[in-house]
């Protein structure tokens, strides 16, 4: 994937944990159909608001990028 292409696909998401709280992530991916590789990060400080057309450097070199609020 070349630096031009960059169509993400956006969501927000929640993840269940084992002990029954639900953390809260947003995942941005290269708008394409094959699997693409994913950088997590987790972050006490809040990961923001899921702006439209808010995309990642790392998603324009066909990374997916997965932002966890911690509890």
């Amino acid at each position: 994937m070349t630096e031009q292409q960059t169509a993400v696909r956006a969501e927000r998401v929640q993840v269940p944990m084992r002990d029954g709280v639900t953390l809260s992530a947003h995942v941005r991916r290269p708008d394409v159909a094959a699997p693409v590789p994913a950088v997590v990060q987790f972050t006490p400080y809040r990961k923001g608001p899921l702006l439209p057309g808010s995309v990642h450097p790392l998603n324009r070199h066909g990374f997916a990028t997965v932002d966890v609020d911690i509890r």
